[in-house]
């Protein structure tokens, strides 16, 4: 009876030895998934690209960026903003960290069936994926609107523009 048990429990340890190589690989593979996300956890996501990214840039390694469109969209404009606000975000928040903007490649990717998403690739591998609203960006900034990043910066340019015109007038 007593041998049953420790077979048993034996069998049960090795198993578990056996079994958790799947379940820390399924943990790594953060980009298997294609939901959109709130702005909190965008951030951190982001936040967690560029540590990483910061991490492998000082082994010589590139960080690239590719933007792709998703189903109906098909502004040339939507792609370029996109582009402006993550480089925007890489440069403002975390420029002090990177000594070198030859350790990132921003580029415009072909379209993709789904959502509009930016790949993040460190080391050549693909590191990580976000998803974009259709026709819409990822949340650069949770404390409200931020006149630096598309579509708030739109908006804040032609305001700005017309104060000039006014003041211009008299």
């Amino acid at each position: 009876m007593m041998r049953t048990k420790h077979k048993l429990f034996l069998s049960l340890i090795i198993a578990l030895f056996l079994l958790l190589p799947i379940f820390t690989a399924a943990q790594e593979r953060r980009y298997d998934y294609d939901e959109l996300l709130n702005c909190e956890r965008s951030l951190q996501y982001q936040a967690l690209v560029v540590k990483a990214a910061f991490e492998q840039t000082n082994e010589n390694k590139v960080l690239i960026v590719i933007v792709r469109l998703g189903d109906g969209e098909t502004s040339r404009e939507l792609i370029r903003r996109r582009l402006y606000n993550l480089r925007q975000y890489f440069f403002k928040e975390y420029g002090n960290l990177f000594k070198s903007e030859k350790k990132f490649v921003f580029a415009e990717g072909e379209r993709v069936a789904g959502y509009g998403r930016v790949e993040y690739y460190l080391g050549g591998e693909l590191y990580e994926r976000l998803v974009f609203h259709k026709n819409g960006y990822i949340c650069h900034s949770c404390c409200g609107l931020d006149h630096n990043y598309y579509p708030e910066k739109e908006v804040y340019e032609r305001e700005q523009k017309r104060k000039q015109k006014r003041q211009k007038r008299g």
